[in-house]
């Protein structure tokens, strides 16, 4: 599995430490009456239970747009709208105007070819331009 990970970018053991705090984040959920659990309080993986797609509290679970849509707004205000012109795209922030992507960002294999509207960044770096 780690070479999997490594090769998205991804490091196994946080995977592991984001799985076991969103089943902490549900227990707690749980606890405040906030979601139902069907499975008498289990909470490891099965019908019922926290984690389980048939569970009414995850009936959104294969909701690509939606899961996009949430994490974007939760990225506010660092979101560029990737604008296509012809073969090329033109990246743009509200705050900056026109943005490239750097070279060594791992969204810059896309090339000019991007494949969503909409692309979030954590930090911008300026030199000549302003790099995302």
């Amino acid at each position: 599995p780690d070479l999997d990970c490594w090769s998205h970018f991804l490091a196994h053991n946080t995977l592991e430490l984001m799985s076991d705090m969103r089943r902490q984040f549900g227990s707690l959920l749980e606890g405040i009456g906030f979601i139902r659990s069907s499975d008498g309080g289990n909470h490891h993986r099965g019908s019922g239970s926290i984690d389980s797609a048939s569970a009414p509290h995850n009936k959104h679970v294969g909701d690509v747009g939606l899961l996009r849509a949430v994490i974007c707004s939760g990225m506010y205000p660092k979101l560029v709208a990737v604008q296509r012109r012809g073969k090329r795209c033109a990246f743009k922030t509200a705050e900056d105007g026109k943005v490239d992507i750097h070279p060594s960002s791992v969204n810059s294999h896309f090339g000019t070819q991007f494949p969503f509207p909409w692309l979030m960044y954590c930090e911008k770096v300026k030199t000549s331009g302003v790099y995302i």
